[in-house]
């Protein structure tokens, strides 16, 4: 299969047409049941995925209580909607962000400020639309103070972008370049990623190399009038979507009522693994 050469599989593509078209025919004549599996989807009955495209300056919440009765933890989801995926600009650019972002996000919320055990954070594609996510699961702070730390994180790393030299960002393109152009391992690992490709609908097969070119025309300029854009807490263009789940345990606590055994012994464990992993 490695060998194949770019005319054989249109050959092969062709043989295969026919021979489903044949079998298909044959089906219909014998009234069997492969006249309906092989049936043709016109295009406006085939499912259509969608995004919704959030408002402009607006933060939209939505919060929901946790189904597991005993939770302790609260989950806390921050989505900030850049724009399609098909403008290669903003997709190299929110790929740059989650470069420059992910040590610090993490050295900050988790290492330093302990906001959760989990904290995780970067770029995200939805239904063919880029965003960035950051995501924070917490026993120690309730859903309000999570997204306010996480907010007041990224308008602080704004002022570290303005003051960002030259060379730590060139080492943050370089970084992400390499990764993008980094060789598949396997033809089993090449064929996935071509596959990806055909089943999205978007046969960007040279995605990665177009990007890495885009990639290197970047500045830091560039970088920090993105972020200012969409990412910035004071942005009036920036989009936001904040998803809090929030255990019935917590609620509790907010009313004034003092942690159970059982809410204590997992806080304390939460705290015992933080400090083994530190």
């Amino acid at each position: 299969l490695g060998k194949t050469t770019a005319d054989e599989a249109v050959s092969l593509g062709r043989q295969l047409a026919v021979t489903l078209s044949h079998s298909s025919s044959s089906a219909a004549a014998a009234g069997g049941l492969g006249a309906n599996i092989t049936r043709r989807l016109s295009a406006s009955s085939r499912p259509q995925e969608a995004c919704v495209k959030l408002p402009e300056g607006c933060v939209l919440l939505h919060r929901l209580p946790a189904r597991n009765p005993e939770e302790v933890n609260c989950c806390v989801e921050v989505y900030y909607q850049v724009g399609l995926a098909s403008d290669l600009r903003l997709r190299v650019l929110t790929d740059l962000t989650d470069q420059v972002l992910y040590e610090p996000l993490y050295d900050t919320l988790r290492t330093k400020q302990q906001l959760g055990y989990t904290v995780s954070g970067g770029a995200r594609l939805t239904h063919g639309v880029s965003g960035f996510c950051v995501v924070v699961v917490s026993a120690a702070f309730d859903a309000d103070t999570v997204e306010a730390r996480v907010e007041a994180f990224l308008a602080d790393f704004q002022q570290t972008l303005q003051a960002m030299p030259e060379a730590e960002f060139q080492r943050h393109k370089d970084a992400l370049c390499s990764n993008k152009l980094q060789p598949d391992t396997s033809l089993g690992q090449e064929g996935d990623r071509a596959w990806e490709h055909v089943l999205n609908a978007k046969y960007e097969f040279l995605a990665r190399e177009q990007e890495a070119t885009l990639l290197q025309t970047m500045s830091l300029a560039h970088l920090q009038q993105f972020y200012a854009i969409y990412l910035a807490p004071m942005s009036p263009q920036r989009r936001k979507l904040c998803i809090h789940v929030v255990p019935t345990l917590q609620k509790q606590q907010q009313a004034g009522k003092q942690p159970t055994a059982k809410q204590q012994q997992q806080q304390q464990q939460q705290q015992q693994q933080q400090q083994q992993q530190q």
